[in-house]
């Protein structure tokens, strides 16, 4: 494999553990919200929408890094935001 491949995979791979970090925080966090047994504020629940919109967030930016990547056909892309977890 070449220098070039290498580096598109590594980024690649970063990108998808990036994606899967905040995938994560949201499927947690709804499933607490719709599962019976716990019971939330008002308060709380405003909080906890609030986490899943800031990782939603960092996915639609982690999505544009990468159609950017796919266009410029560059792995030196700008460095991947941070999660909220």
């Amino acid at each position: 494999m070449d220098e070039k491949s290498k580096g598109l995979e590594a980024v690649l791979a970063k990108m998808a553990h990036d994606l899967r970090t905040p995938l994560s925080v949201v499927h947690t966090t709804t499933n607490m919200l719709l599962n019976p047994k716990y019971q939330f504020t008002p308060d709380q629940v405003r909080e906890q929408h609030q986490r899943i919109q800031r990782n939603v967030e960092v996915m639609d930016r982690l999505i544009a890094q990468l159609s950017e990547l796919a266009h410029s056909g560059t792995a030196g892309g700008p460095a991947a935001p941070q999660v909220d977890g």
